[in-house]
């Protein structure tokens, strides 16, 4: 791939990202992933590294990633710092013209019967986003050895919606104590939180305490 192509891909990668897609970091991985990993061709490693320096740093998450995909194809050429505030512009731009077309237009399109029947098919699509997204983090903190809804290495792989990990750590009887703790965990701690209005603190710390002796991650 030459690196016109790889600057063409990126922006309009970019613009598609930021045009279509509605949320939070959860939201804008895997489609980074897609841009940056499958088409063009940036490794798992950079990929990794990527995601840790973006949600190490403030900011918000797509446009801390949007200007790394501007600098990743670059090769840590002098243009990559060009090409990365080009990426970002391209990100925040795309919103911010949606924002005052629909602000501008908004007394007109409120009455609209399109415009109102499109909001009523919105808000169920809306609604299952944000449920996907809850679904998603409680179950990683509830049972951290399933996936759920994740992404594959490769772009067809979309079969991943549901699956265990594997890890050496959570093996064995550490896999049944954790999902044993992560079922009664759960209900005891919102009876201490209401009833006896334990701090959250505490509870944390109370729980930390509780996994060390568990889980005993002296031994092998």
């Amino acid at each position: 791939m030459t690196i016109l192509v790889s600057i063409i891909i990126v922006l309009l990668g970019c613009f598609v990202v930021s045009f279509i897609v509605f949320g939070g970091a959860q939201m804008f991985i895997p489609y980074f992933k897609i841009l940056l990993v499958n088409f063009l061709g940036i490794d798992n490693q950079t990929w990794e590294s990527v995601l840790s320096i973006t949600n190490a740093t403030p900011g918000v998450f797509g446009i801390k990633i949007a200007m790394a995909s501007g600098y990743l194809i670059s090769s840590d050429q002098w243009w990559g710092w060009l090409l990365m505030m080009g990426t970002y512009l391209i990100f925040i731009i795309v919103p911010i013209v949606m924002i005052l077309l629909i602000s501008k237009k908004y007394q007109k399109i409120k009455t609209n019967k399109f415009m109102i029947s499109f909001f009523k098919i919105m808000r169920p699509v809306i609604a299952g986003i944000l449920s996907s997204i809850v679904i998603n983090l409680f179950i990683s903190l509830v049972v951290p050895f399933v996936g759920f809804n994740d992404l594959g290495t490769n772009f067809g792989e979309l079969d991943k919606y549901f699956y265990l990990k594997s890890s050496s750590f959570f093996s064995q009887w550490r896999y049944w104590c954790l999902l044993g703790w992560s079922i009664i965990s759960i209900p005891i701690d919102i009876i201490l939180i209401k009833k006896y209005n334990i701090s959250i603190l505490l509870l944390i710390i109370i729980q930390i305490i509780i996994c060390m002796v568990l889980f005993q991650p002296w031994l092998n």
